[in-house]
């Protein structure tokens, strides 16, 4: 091999050698972009219920990626939930009609109270009196569940015919406390969810939100949700929801 082979062979092997290494860092760059361009939403939301910074935020993006509203669809999750509770009306021998009614009566009035702001009037022990008509509209937009003139909910409010409203009896109703969302999955129209749902009395509620130890009654739900294209009060609908199971938890 003469001098002028062996610097071509040189030449030739570095050439060689640049090519691969190009090819190798593309095939990186591609593998890494990706993953970036592409997140797992589900490991987003996930991480999100055990962070309290940045997490939190992916979460969002992700949801509004999808065309939703973080914080109003989780207000919305929490008063579905009411569709599948039971516990706190044992006590109350309620029939199938009459806790189905309670159930949706709940519903009804946290949407009044949380995302509607409603201001109805008040006794002289300031319990708030819902109208008839708005409640039995929002059951309806909520649920499809058309009620012709007003719910069965004798044990757990009262109903006034006179000024056609329903009135709480209860002084300590049951909130709800959305732990975590599981699952997340947008096709067309339709949102399948699969979430987690504490429920509590208020002084359960205050040891929650204060940070001391309590135990709730957890749910497990799967809910199909689907956006009302013609509303007057609720951005979703509920065409299916379920309780998958159901724990005592202990809190903090």
């Amino acid at each position: 091999m003469n001098k002028e082979q062996f610097i071509l062979g040189i030449k030739i092997t570095i050439f060689i050698s640049i090519v691969t290494l190009i090819i190798i860092i593309g095939i990186l760059l591609y593998v890494f972009n990706s993953k970036k361009a592409n997140p797992d939403f589900y490991s987003e939301l996930l991480s999100s219920a055990d962070t309290k910074t940045s997490n939190i935020d992916v979460a969002e993006i992700s949801l509004e990626a999808k065309g939703i509203d973080k914080e109003e669809f989780e207000n919305y999750l929490s008063m579905f939930s009411h569709l599948v509770y039971e516990g706190y009306y044992k006590d109350y021998e309620l029939t199938q009609e009459e806790l189905k009614d309670t159930q949706n009566m709940n519903m009804a009035i946290d949407f009044l109270d949380i995302l509607y702001l409603y201001e109805g009037e008040k006794d002289e022990q300031g319990i708030i009196a819902y109208e008839v008509e708005k409640v039995n509209n929002i059951v309806k937009e909520m649920t499809g569940t058309y009620i012709y003139k007003k719910l069965d909910v004798k044990n757990i409010y009262s109903y006034d015919e006179t000024k056609n409203v329903y009135i709480p009896n209860l002084q300590d109703n049951i909130n709800t406390l959305l732990i975590s969302m599981e699952e997340l999955e947008k096709k067309d129209e339709k949102i399948e969810v699969i979430y987690k749902v504490a429920f509590a009395k208020e002084s359960e509620k205050q040891k929650y939100l204060e940070g001391q130890k309590v135990e709730l009654e957890t749910y497990n739900i799967k809910a199909t949700i689907l956006e009302n294209k013609d509303y007057e009060f609720s951005k979703y609908y509920v065409s299916n929801i379920k309780q998958i199971s159901k724990e005592l938890v202990k809190y903090n």
